[in-house]
């Protein structure tokens, strides 16, 4: 990508490639219902149909990846979104 390293530093994010991969996601956002619409407006279903089943593949992949860690994060006896170190807070209501 050509302008992670100048938008990396205005916007102070210390991993460039983090960077990336959310301006990939956002592009992936933007650009899926515009390249929907213009299959459908062209009269291609086939394509249509193929966009929307690979879109549901690769939400399916996310899907198991994210359980899957989860999984791994919960047989270290933490939750998936946790630090291992956290420990609850004490109760002000003792």
């Amino acid at each position: 990508m050509l302008f992670v390293g100048p938008v990396s530093n205005a916007l102070a994010v210390n991993n460039p490639a983090a960077l990336s991969v959310t301006m990939l996601a956002v592009l992936a956002v933007l650009w899926t219902p515009t390249f929907r619409g213009l299959l459908q407006g062209l009269h291609r279903f086939a394509s249509f149909g193929w966009l929307l089943i690979l879109e549901g593949v690769v939400r399916l992949g996310i899907f198991i990846l994210l359980v899957n860690r989860s999984k791994a994060d919960r047989q270290e006896g933490c939750g998936p979104f946790l630090p291992a170190n956290t420990s609850p807070s004490p109760s002000p209501f003792g």
